[in-house]
């Protein structure tokens, strides 16, 4: 349902990356709203129409949810792509812009750190700007336990995103890294830390 226009640009995902503060601020805001939405969604539940050649991605992803209990379900935007965050004029021409979340069709209760990992995967956060994210939404310097639990949730982001293609070949080039990840040392490190 389209309720209004904006005529605005879409904030460039290398200043979402350098300053991650407005968005981080938006997100939490609305997890905070207690706003209740019909559709519920369970980022670490098992992931559908995978082929059999994929089974470490499901053992990945069932490590993940053994190393992440569910926490209690906010609302979500799911779907943080470029472009669903604009930047807002301000109205005096000096306050700095505000920022709108735009496009929320998969918007459903879920786990508020999906929405912090669908942001950093859409718009190529690094180790960096992720834990400039993660200060931003804390309000305080992460965790690295907080760290670890972010990048493995980029991961769940990145399997549910491949579940989804359409393209059988597409689908194979994007779960490669995630068959990789499935015997990454660093993603046992993450596993211990998120655990912790």
């Amino acid at each position: 349902l389209v309720t209004r226009f904006l005529d605005r640009r879409a904030v460039d995902p290398s200043r979402l990356r350098a300053d991650p503060g407005p968005v981080a601020a938006a997100l939490r805001s609305f997890h905070g709203s207690g706003l209740e939405l019909p559709a519920r969604r369970r980022e670490l539940s098992a992931l559908p129409d995978l082929p059999d050649a994929y089974a470490s991605v499901h053992r990945l992803t069932r490590r993940i949810a053994e190393a992440l209990p569910p926490g209690d379900p906010v609302p979500c935007h799911h779907r943080l792509r470029p472009g669903t965050v604009l930047e807002l004029a301000p109205a005096d021409g000096i306050t700095p812009p505000r920022i709108a979340l735009v496009d929320w069709e998969s918007a459903a209760m879920g786990d508020r750190l999906s929405d912090l990992a669908s942001l950093a995967v859409h718009n190529d956060f690094d180790e960096d700007a992720s834990h400039r994210l993660l200060a931003a939404y804390d309000g305080d310097h992460p965790a690295a336990s907080r760290l670890a639990a972010l990048q493995l949730m980029k991961l769940v982001v990145l399997a549910r995103e491949a579940a989804g293609t359409w393209s059988e070949s597409d689908r194979g080039e994007q779960l490669q890294p995630l068959v990789a990840a499935d015997e990454d040392p660093l993603v046992d490190e993450w596993l211990r830390l998120a655990a912790t």
